[in-house]
Formats: structure tokens, C-alpha cells, sequence
């Protein structure tokens, strides 16, 4: 959505009237005919050079819900000012369409009003405008002198910055006029011309990114690796559309990545399915954070990829034995995980604990082994010593219901590595796998964690609290992941949690929630992946005052 008001007030961006002009190219000011319908814009294909389109039925109705984030009333004004007009009302349909800038210099941008034909269209333009103007219907100049061309297309009025934009582009824009826009606003971007228009500049980025100095904690070539993961996966998207729709007390921003036809990443994503998400119910109610999961795909393709490119990514490991061995792992395994900032029995405040469904406790083990020997591994340690980090591993370091825990115990150099202080007393990570469940803890209170979940004293709920099933209700299709929280609460858990060993008590406490928290989800649905983010109002109204006044005010787009 912030994309596609970037767009619009992009329009009020200035040229070089001195550089050279394409040539002209006459457009039938006032076409007779009505518009034809085009279908659902998103089944609409871009013509080479166009690197987004969309629209929205009526854009003040579609940001209404967003609670101070974008004020329909503030959004009219940034788009009045960008077009240079005083009267305006975004409460009637609208389109637009984003050409190749590097072929239109002085604007990129196409966009429809719905004003009521020519005459409305007519009646919002300044009397100081200039009539049949190269190849346009109109022309005016804003404040900086610079100008805007205007052209009609029944019921639509039509904004340019470069006097050709349109008339280049009208047989695909009034297919997008013509079309029919899902949800309250929705932009689609074509993928593939994006990254043809701006290849030389994608690779340059991705290359400066992979290279520069990134951020604190991460070795060198870890950030290479996961700038090239990134680069690897948008060269199989085709479009990617973002709609931003009103619900109930909210609003929903629903991300859908198309994939190349036949690609790897199509086929992978044909094969997934909605999975139940049981997890959920066995968080307890009082969880202020959560990310659940549940897939089993055969290890190999997408999953294979994602595995290798998080070791790679994360801990600069590129060992084909640990790929190997996360197959096995798959086996052993229900396919259902859930991380959490939850309150566990016999601790104090939310904890950071992890828990995964396990079929075959044998081989989880075994590949919880094959995992630790990494910790061996003199190139990793050596990684590691660099951002001032060195392990330590205790294997069977004790048993609770007939499993046994190992742990590993981090020290870190915060001379080399500042950035590692916020772990404050998670600097010990202790794991176990039992005959049904796979739990890992953080901190002095890892023992205590994993007793109570694998002595069933954890009491269960969270898929029962309001906001989850608010959050369930607005998932995306196809669900297999679904993340819940609370910011505010999430922030000071996670303060809390990072206290130096023996300062219990001394930071923030954790608070109750807030608001209504906000949701992800992620699904896979006719070979297509989709994200949805769940937005209460209530939630982005304390971001919104949490972030100082005017998040969208002047000069904020």
C-alpha cells in the first residue's frame, strides 16, 4: 500500500524539461465508448516496461481502518498536492500504472480518477490550462512550473508528468481502467519487468549489500549468502500483488507471489497444503508472542533449499552431511513447531521457548547429534571466534522423563561483537527430545522449562484467546504458518528476558497485552504463495502514538 501512495505522490516529483523528449504521439482526447470490463486486474499480464499497475474502489474507504498510520483525510491532501489541484475527493474509483522510468524521464506514472467523465474531470482542473497540448487533452503547470497533462478515457480523468506516458501505454491502462480491483486497493508488480527495466541496479544492490559491512553478529559471507537466497527466489517470481482490504475492526494487507510458470519454486509450492496448526492449542493462554508451523514435504526441492540456505545464512555452514541429516530429521518428525514468548509454570515473566512434534524419537536424535558436531567443526568455530563467540557442549547433561538434555553453554566477547549484549541471559541453549515432543529453552530457566512441557504441566488455550481466533479468521488460504503478537508486550518480554544472570526482576516487567497484537500467515494456494498481515486498529493506533505524531503529515510520504 505505502508503495502504491509513494507512487501517486510521485507525481509531484520534477523533471528536466531540458532533456530530450520522446517523440510526440497524438491521443484521441475523448474516446466515445464506454470502457470494457477486463476482469480482475490481477489476471491482467503487463506489457514489457511496465513495472506496476493497480487501483483501489475508493481509496479514503480502503485506509479507513488503519488507525492513524494513513489518514484518508491527510491522503487526499498529499494527492491534491501532488496533482497540483484544490479540489479533489478520493472517494470514487482511481487506477494507476507505473511505465519504465528510464524511457520517461520526467514521470512514470499514469493515473486514473474517477471524476465523472470529461466534464468532472474538467470542473477539478485549474483555469489556467492549456487545451490540445502535445497530443493531450489538457495541460497545466504545478507550482514549480512544471507540467501535468491530462487526457480522458469515459468515466476517467488521466494524470501524467511526461506528455507521452499515456498515449504509449493507453492500450494496456484502459484495460486497467476497465478492470476490477479486489479488496479495497490492490498493486500488482510485475516481477520480471522490474527486474529487466533495473537489472544492472538489482545486481549492483544485491552485490553492495552482499559485500558491505552488514549488520553486527553476522560473520563474514553470511550475509552474501542470504542476500544471494534472496536474489535466487525473485528470479522464479512473475508478479508479486499487495491489497490492502478494510475488515472488522481492522484492515488486512494480502501479499501474493505468482511464480514462473513450470519453475521449481511453482512446483514446490503446488505440493504444499493448509495444515491444522494443533500447536496453537498447546501454547498457554498467557502468550504474549508466538510463530506456529506445521509442513511435511519430502525433504528435497523449496524445502531442501530452505534448509541449506538457513545454515548457510545463519551460521555459515555448508555441510551437505547436515542436509542429509535434516532429512532424516523430517522423518522423525510430526512436521508441527512453535516458537514462543509464553509464561511456563515455576518461572517468572514470558521465556523464549521453542517445542516440536517428534514421531520417531531415534532418529530426531540422531540428527540432533549429527547437528552438534558442527560445534567440532574447526571453520565454524573459527567464524564464530571472529564475532567474539566460543561454545561449549554438554551432551546427557541430565534426563527428564527418560530423555536427555544437551546443552550448549555461549560465551561471547563483547568487545568484538556489542551486539551480542542483548542476549543478556539467553547465552545458554539446552534441548531435548522426547517421545512425542522436541523442546529447547533459553536461559538459567531451561531446566524448569522443559520439565513442565515434557511433564505435561504447561496448560494449553492460546488458539482459544480472542485475537487468535481473530488472527485465524483472517489467515491466508492455504495456511501452514501463522505468527501472533503484541508488540509492546513482545519488546519488554524480550527486555526482560535479556537481563545479565542475577538481575531477576531488576528490568521491565512484562505487561499485558496492550491491544489486539497483529498477525502473519503464510499459505500456499494454487501453486501461489500468500501472506497476510492481520491488522487491528486498535494495535496500530498505539504504533502510531508510539511513533511520535504525523506518521503519515506532511512531507511523510
Amino acid at each position: 500500500m505505502a508503495l502504491f501512495l509513494v507512487a501517486l505522490v510521485a507525481l509531484a516529483g520534477c523533471g528536466d524539461d531540458k532533456k530530450k523528449k520522446p517523440e510526440e504521439q497524438k491521443v484521441e482526447a475523448t474516446p466515445k465508448k464506454e470502457l470494457v470490463s477486463s476482469g480482475p486486474v490481477e489476471k491482467l499480464t503487463a506489457p514489457a516496461g511496465v513495472i506496476a499497475f493497480g487501483g483501489a474502489k475508493d481509496l479514503q474507504a480502503a485506509t479507513k481502518n488503519l488507525g492513524g498510520v494513513f489518514d484518508p483525510a491527510m491522503i487526499t491532501e498529499q494527492v491534491k498536492g501532488a496533482l497540483a489541484l484544490s479540489k479533489l475527493e478520493l472517494n470514487k474509483p482511481m487506477r494507476f500504472m507505473l511505465a519504465d522510468p528510464k524511457k520517461n524521464p520526467d514521470g512514470a506514472l499514469v493515473v486514473g480518477l474517477e471524476l465523472g467523465g470529461k466534464s468532472g474531470g474538467e470542473a477539478v482542473l485549474p483555469k489556467e490550462k492549456k487545451a490540445d497540448d502535445e497530443g493531450n487533452a489538457y495541460s497545466y503547470k504545478d507550482a514549480g512550473g512544471k507540467k501535468i497533462f491530462v487526457n480522458f478515457v469515459e468515466p476517467y480523468t488521466v494524470f501524467t508528468r511526461t506528455k507521452d506516458a499515456f498515449g504509449q501505454n493507453k492500450e494496456f491502462f484502459t484495460k486497467v481502467l476497465g478492470a476490477e480491483v479486489k479488496g479495497g486497493a490492490t498493486v500488482i508488480v510485475s516481477v520480471v519487468n522490474a527486474q529487466t527495466v533495473f537489472k544492472e541496479e538489482m545486481d549492483q544492490a544485491f552485490d553492495q549489500m552482499g559485500k558491505g559491512p552488514g549488520a553486527p553478529g553476522l560473520a563474514a559471507g553470511q550475509l552474501e549468502s542470504m542476500m544471494g537466497g534472496v536474489r535466487d527466489a525473485l528470479k522464479e517470481v512473475d508478479t508479486v500483488s499487495i491489497t490492502l482490504d478494510p475488515v472488522d475492526g481492522g484492515t488486512t494487507a494480502s501479499i501474493v507471489a505468482t511464480p514462473k510458470a513450470n519453475s521449481e519454486l511453482q512446483k514446490s509450492l503446488a505440493g504444499l497444503k493448509a495444515q491444522p496448526l494443533s500447536f496453537l492449542a498447546k501454547l498457554p493462554p498467557k502468550t504474549t508472542g508466538a510463530a506456529v508451523f506445521a509442513m511435511k514435504p519430502e525433504m528435497g526441492g523449496l524445502a531442501e533449499k530452505i534448509f541449506a540456505w538457513s545454515m548457510r545464512a545463519s551460521l555459515g555452514i555448508d555441510d551437505p552431511k547436515l542436509v542429509e541429516a535434516s532429512k532424516e530429521y523430517w522423518k522423525a518428525s510430526s512436521g508441527e513447531m512453535a516458537y514462543a514468548f509464553t509464561e511456563i509454570p515455576d518461572t517468572e515473566g514470558s521465556k523464549v521457548t521453542m517445542i516440536a512434534g517428534i514421531t520417531d524419537q531415534e532418529g530426531a536424535q540422531k540428527y540432533q547429534d549429527t547437528l552438534m558436531s558442527m560445534y567440532d567443526d574447526k571453520a565454524f568455530n573459527d567464524r564464530m571466534a571472529e564475532m567474539g563467540m566460543t561454545y561449549k557442549v554438554k551432551k546427557n547433561a541430565y534426563e527428564v522423563a527418560g530423555a536427555k538434555a544437551t546443552v550448549v553453554e555461549m560465551k561471547v566477547d563483547e568487545k568484538k561483537n556489542p551486539a551480542a549484549a542483548v542476549l543478556g541471559g539467553m547465552k545458554e541453549q539446552h534441548t531435548i527430545i522426547g517421545k512425542d515432543l522436541q523442546v529447547s529453552a533459553f536461559g538459567e530457566d531451561s531446566k524448569k522449562i522443559i520439565t513442565a512441557w515434557l511433564e505435561g504441566k504447561v496448560p494449553g488455550g492460546f488458539d482459544k484467546a480472542p485475537p487468535v481466533v481473530r488472527a485465524m479468521k483472517n489467515k491466508a488460504p492455504g495456511t501452514f504458518f501463522i505468527a501472533w503478537g503484541d508488540p509492546a508486550a513482545i519488546m519488554a518480554s524480550m527486555m526482560a528476558a535479556a537481563q545479565p544472570e542475577g538481575a531477576k526482576g531488576a528490568g521491565p516487567q512484562t505487561p499485558p497485552p496492550t491491544a489486539d497484537g497483529m498477525a502473519l500467515s503464510l499459505g500456499a494456494a494454487d501453486g501461489k504463495l500468500h501472506v497476510v498481515f492481520d491488522l487491528p486498529t486498535s494495535t496500530l493506533k498505539v504504533l502510531a502514538a508510539g511513533a511520535g505524531p504525523g506518521m503519515m503529515g506532511p512531507g511523510g510520504l
